[in-house]
């Protein structure tokens, strides 16, 4: 049975905005990694880990994966306080 996350990605940190509104579908990746000796790559046997949806809403990500049998953990976005500080309170 494919394991997955499901989560609310994080915003870059170059854009000033605080919109989270896609939640991810993310498949866990297996222990079972393998190098290759000529290129010295690191290969994976499963294709699912390349594999990231979007969904609107963390309720269609879990009705995804319930209706496909897939194990999934629900990541919850932390919240960030916001100290809300006018550029004259530095000089005081």
């Amino acid at each position: 049975m494919p394991q997955a996350r499901i989560y609310q990605p994080v915003h870059n940190p170059m854009q000033s905005g605080k919109a989270k509104d896609k939640w991810l579908l993310e498949y866990i990746a297996s222990d079972c990694r393998s190098a290759d000796d000529v290129m010295g790559w690191t290969s994976n046997d499963n294709p699912l880990t390349q594999l990231r949806m979007q969904f609107d809403s963390k309720e269609d990500a879990i009705n995804f994966a319930d209706h496909r049998n897939i194990s999934y953990e629900v990541i919850e976005p932390q919240k960030s306080s916001v100290k809300i500080q006018a550029y004259a309170d530095n000089f005081n």
